[in-house]
């Protein structure tokens, strides 16, 4: 699940990347439609990521947990 969380973010931000590198190919700003894309897709990709630090801090606390128990038996 992180992995495929992950490369959403990599997508969001890879065309991110590419909006704004066309603006600069064009030799000049973005449109304010193109910006509010922009910032739309790095908002997405900031909540992916935290959203990818909570289920890696969450699969930390699981590995333990599935060692202790196979210890038990």
């Amino acid at each position: 699940m992180i992995a495929v969380r992950e490369r959403g973010r990599a997508a969001l931000l890879g065309l991110a990347g590419e909006i704004v590198d066309s603006g600069e190919r064009r030799g000049r700003p973005l449109s304010r439609g193109e910006e509010a894309v922009v910032v739309e897709l790095v908002k997405k990709a900031q909540l992916l990521e935290h959203e990818i630090k909570r289920l890696q801090l969450d699969q930390r606390w699981v590995i333990p947990l599935k060692h202790d128990e196979a210890d038990e038996t």
